[in-house]
């Protein structure tokens, strides 16, 4: 395993809160030093959060597309995304 690469792929956290984004990641840090213990484990966990969607966001970006008039494309996208997780496409 010589000159092995390790693919790093960023986070999107979509939480069911009211509460900020960053007192968000601060929790999922108080839980990250829980469960590693190493500082350098818990950084490089931190660093791959790419961005933590709260309900405020979710509501505001929903109503983007809603006003936008693209909701039907989203729901076709989703119906289309749900079929494939759940292997209904067979």
């Amino acid at each position: 395993m010589k000159n092995m690469k390790v693919q790093k792929f960023p986070i999107t956290f979509v939480v069911k809160s009211n509460e900020t984004p960053e007192k968000i990641k601060e929790k999922i840090k108080q839980q990250a030093k829980l469960k590693y213990k190493v500082n350098a484990i818990v950084n490089r966990y931190l660093n791959s959060v790419e961005e933590i969607i709260n309900l405020p966001m979710l509501n505001e970006y929903i109503n983007t597309i809603i006003d936008q008039g693209n909701i039907s494309d989203i729901i076709k996208e989703i119906s289309v995304q749900s079929q494939l997780e759940f292997n209904l496409n067979s």
